[in-house]
């Protein structure tokens, strides 16, 4: 298992297909992640900006709507006729309490959202009230504990925001004080608007699927929000004091009876981070809270209204609403992503094969010759069509496969001629051997073998070859001695080293850029010009024993293969040569060792006849014969006779 866990054994296939899919997918995944990133970050500030541009409109009209009624109060208030009223109620005529009734009863039907228009004088009790025909009436009530009626007595416009003790409805009450001739304020003007006015502003706000508005009293009491069930609720715990202030202006439960507030309590939403916010700055702004409930986040856009109220508009909107079009890039960048990858991997796939193909062919074509069999590069041919590296490298296997081949056939060639080479041990049949099999694996148009003469230190023509044939010159005698050249001749001295040491084989492609060299290896031959050479020695246990010397008329026809060959068949040769020299000397020595035990056989043979003769009756007799002759001249010469 380790072993595939280790990636350096994984296929080449599945190497590219991961490097190919590993540099598609690093740089989109990045630059995707960057720019999902950045525009998740754009988003994300766009959203918190719409959030909080939605609530400084709806901020701005709420804001636009109190002051339009603030301004219509002040109005109702700088009335003439409603001055001569407050000012002298007993005296003002029936004509003024008409006009001024009029006036209000115009003010309450033009604007529908309106539900009280009365006046109060300075005592705060309401001398004229028109209403809607749904609610009671208040003239003859004393409001002069109201705050609509302390601040606005002071001199200014005045916003107040009550549950109505006999409505039992939200109401926003917008107050201005009715001057005397000298401005001072003698009596208030007041203009009730329903609840809802204000509260469908906020409440029938929508933005996306969950998003909605609230609204937030000074107290950090909701006082508008879709739920009902949040309606006066405060954002977090007040203090017992606000708490009783809060409850009664909004007569929640317990809270109704002023003497009796024990029970008067204002429930707590506990989004203290949510109050935090509310509280932390007047600018437009954005928070992240929590709702305790079922634990959803949410994202709000908060801004406060400009009028006196202060109140904070929330434009509320989940986390997940929130992220959605983050979301929704993100899927999209990872599906892109994902379809980029998927077109990665078929396209490396598909490039990996084509890669690696090519190369499979080559490692089944090297499993072939490793397991010996028949060397075939015809097998990736349309490899070698190929114009890449991988084309490249298949003509640069199908050379060596051609030169394996070479290889191999030289070898075979090399074995046949070492075996053909010392199958003699005739000098001059050797000799022939060894240039006619030199023939068939180095082609040459002239061919000689010298073999070095120890007692002279000379080299001596053996063999010659040519398109004539073959021919051999017997050194018996110093009669008619063929070529002889002695080490010191540079043809002969390139040989050896200069510690006198032997050397390889001399390759010369072109005599004729070697200068002066052109006359000295043309003397080897006799009417024939040679342009390329090739020479190695005959080396027997480091002694150079003779050389074989190679020429042709074309230049460059000898090549550093046919250097390399020559020098395996030499060595052979070399071997076949000196057991050929010693069975010439050998044959020499005997011959003498026969021409001497002749003379003595014949000498021999001599003694033998002339003692057979000497011994025979014959010649005994013959003998006596001629020495009776000798005596008889004898006697007849003598004086006595």
């Amino acid at each position: 298992m380790s072993f595939y866990l280790n990636p350096k054994n994984w296929p080449i296939m599945v190497k590219i297909s991961l490097a190919l899919l590993a540099v598609s997918l690093i740089p989109v995944i990045s630059v995707a992640y960057y720019n999902l990133s950045s525009s998740a970050t754009s988003i994300e500030k766009t959203e918190y900006r719409n959030l909080e541009l939605l609530a400084a409109a709806t901020a701005e009209r709420l804001d636009q709507l109190m002051l339009d009624n603030v301004i219509a109060a002040s109005q109702l208030a700088s009335d003439h006729e409603i001055m001569q009223l407050i000012s002298s109620p007993n005296l003002a005529s029936n004509e003024v309490r008409d006009s001024v009734d009029t006036s209000m009863t115009r003010l309450l039907t033009t604007n529908k959202q309106y539900e009280y228009v009365y006046i109060i004088d300075q005592t705060g009790k309401v001398i004229l009230s028109k209403q809607l025909d749904t609610v009671p009436s208040v003239q003859g009530q004393t409001f002069s504990n109201r705050a609509y009626f302390i601040e606005a007595m002071k001199g200014k416009p005045y916003i107040d925001v009550l549950v109505g003790r006999a409505s039992k409805k939200l109401g926003f009450y917008f107050s201005a004080p009715i001057p005397d001739d000298k401005g001072k304020p003698i009596g208030v003007a007041i203009i009730k608007l329903k609840g809802e006015a204000i509260t469908d502003i906020v409440n029938q706000f929508k933005t996306g699927k969950t998003g909605y508005a609230f609204l937030v009293d000074q107290d950090g009491v909701i006082v508008s929000h879709p739920n009902p069930k949040w309606y006066y609720h405060s954002l977090q715990p007040l203090s017992r004091e606000a708490e009783l202030k809060i409850g009664q202006r909004f007569m929640l439960p317990g809270c109704e009876d002023s003497k009796n507030l024990v029970n008067c309590k204002v429930e707590s939403l506990n989004l203290g981070t949510l109050a935090s916010s509310i509280n932390s700055s007047r600018e437009v702004r954005n928070a992240t809270y929590t709702l305790p409930s079922d634990g959803s986040e949410r994202i709000v856009g908060l801004a406060n209204t400009r009028t006196q109220l202060n109140w904070s508009v929330g434009v509320d909107e989940s986390r997940l609403e929130f992220t959605r079009p983050i979301a929704l890039l993100a899927s999209q960048t990872m599906l892109s992503v994902l379809v980029i990858g998927a077109l990665a991997i078929i396209i490396g796939y598909i490039l990996a094969r084509l890669i690696t193909q090519p190369l499979g062919k080559l490692s089944q074509v090297a499993e072939s010759i490793q397991m010996g069999k028949t060397l075939e590069g015809e097998g990736f041919a349309s490899v070698m069509e190929q114009g890449d590296e991988v084309g490249q490298l298949a003509k640069v296997f199908n050379n060596m496969i051609n030169a394996l081949k070479a290889r191999v056939s030289e070898l075979h060639t090399i074995n046949v001629v070492s075996r053909t080479i010392t199958s003699s041990f005739n000098i001059g049949t050797t000799l022939t051997l060894v240039l006619n099999s030199v023939r068939k694996v180095v082609p040459y148009d002239r061919a000689l073998v010298l073999l070095h003469e120890p007692e002279r230190d000379e080299f001596i023509t053996r063999a010659t070859a040519d398109g004539r044939g073959f021919h051999l010159n017997r050194v018996f005698n110093d009669v008619d001695r063929p070529a002889v050249h002695t080490r010191a001749e540079s043809h002969i001295q390139q040989f050896y080293d200069k510690s006198g040491q032997e050397n390889f084989g001399v390759l010369v492609p072109d005599i004729r850029l070697i200068p002066e060299s052109e006359q000295e290896y043309a003397s080897e031959w006799d009417g024939f010009e040679p342009r390329s050479y090739l020479g190695v020695p005959l080396l027997f246990k480091d002694e150079i024993i003779g050389v074989i010397e190679l020429a042709s008329d074309e230049p460059g026809k000898f090549t550093p293969d046919h250097q390399r060959v020559l020098e395996l068949i030499a060595g052979q040769a070399a071997v076949a040569v000196r057991n050929a020299l010693d069975v010439e000397v050998r044959e020499k020595e005997l011959r003498k060792q026969i021409d001497e035990l002749q003379i003595v056989i014949d000498e021999g043979k001599k003694q033998k006849y002339v003692a057979e003769i000497v011994e025979s009756d014959f010649f005994q007799e013959l003998t006596n014969k001629a020495k009776q002759i000798r005596q008889k001249r004898k006697d007849t010469t003598s004086p006595e006779a």
